[in-house]
C-alpha cells in the first residue's frame, strides 16, 4: 500500500492537477489520499467498484496488504459507481463508505464488478457518468468560471 500510495502522490506532483479514475482497490488508495499533501492536486474522484478488503481478503487469502477500510471523508468531490451483486464490496456496504467518503452514489443494479469480466469492454456509460460528475465539480469548484485543463490519473486493479 505505502509502495501504491507513494507512486500516486508522486504522478500528482508531477502532472500538478488530475481527476482521479479508479477501480477496485484503486478507490482505497484515493480515499486513503484524503489526508496527505498531495490531496490538494486532486480535482476530484471518480470511484468504481470499490473492493470491501475484509471480502477481498477471504476470495484472495494472503494476495494483498492494504491495511484498514478508509473511512474519512474525501477532501474532494467524489462520485462512487457499484453494482448490488459485486462479489467484492456488499451493497449496504458500499453505501456506507460512500457515505463515509462524502460520495454521490450511483447504482447500477445488477452489473457484478464492473470490469471486463462482467461484459464491460469500452464502457460508454462509465465515460459519461464521469464527463457529467466532472462537468458538475467544475461548475461548483469553479463556480461558472472556465475550467482549466487537468490531466485523468487512472489506478485500477482486480
Amino acid at each position: 500500500m505505502s509502495q501504491w500510495l507513494q507512486a500516486l502522490e508522486n504522478e500528482l506532483e508531477r502532472v500538478g492537477e488530475a481527476w482521479l479514475v479508479t477501480h477496485s482497490l484503486g478507490c482505497l488508495l484515493a480515499a486513503h489520499l484524503a489526508d496527505r499533501p498531495a490531496a490538494r492536486r486532486v480535482k476530484g474522484a471518480f470511484l468504481v467498484a470499490p473492493c470491501d478488503l475484509e471480502r477481498t481478503e477471504r476470495l484472495h487469502p494472503g494476495a494483498i496488504e492494504f491495511g484498514a477500510m478508509p473511512t474519512r471523508p474525501l477532501p474532494v468531490r467524489s462520485f462512487v459507481v457499484g453494482s448490488r451483486d459485486d462479489r467484492y464490496m456488499d451493497f449496504a456496504a458500499l453505501r456506507r463508505y460512500a457515505a463515509c467518503w462524502g460520495s454521490e452514489l450511483h447504482d447500477l443494479g445488477q452489473a457484478g464488478h464492473i470490469n471486463i469480466e462482467g461484459g464491460f469492454g469500452r464502457w460508454r456509460e462509465g465515460y459519461r457518468l464521469f464527463s457529467s460528475f466532472a462537468e458538475t465539480a467544475e461548475g461548483r469548484s469553479q463556480m461558472g468560471l472556465r475550467s482549466q485543463a487537468a490531466s485523468c490519473v487512472m489506478v485500477s486493479s482486480l
